[in-house]
């Protein structure tokens, strides 16, 4: 089951109850991510790096 990219999210007990299996996010996880990348490159557009101080994405 491919994780719904629109509409409200279900949360994990919904798709067991449902009958699913396995869940498959990375269609989710990848245009989060271009999202990220195109938000912070319209900001070096538009001159500034206010992207640089947001937290890491990345753990600890």
């Amino acid at each position: 089951m491919a994780a719904s990219l629109v509409g409200e999210p279900l949360d994990v007990a919904t798709y067991k109850t449902l009958g699913v299996r396995r869940i498959n996010v990375d269609v989710s996880l990848a245009r989060t991510s271009l999202g990220i990348v195109h938000q912070a490159a319209q900001q070096m557009i538009d001159g500034n790096f206010d992207f640089t101080s947001q937290p890491s994405a990345t753990p600890n």
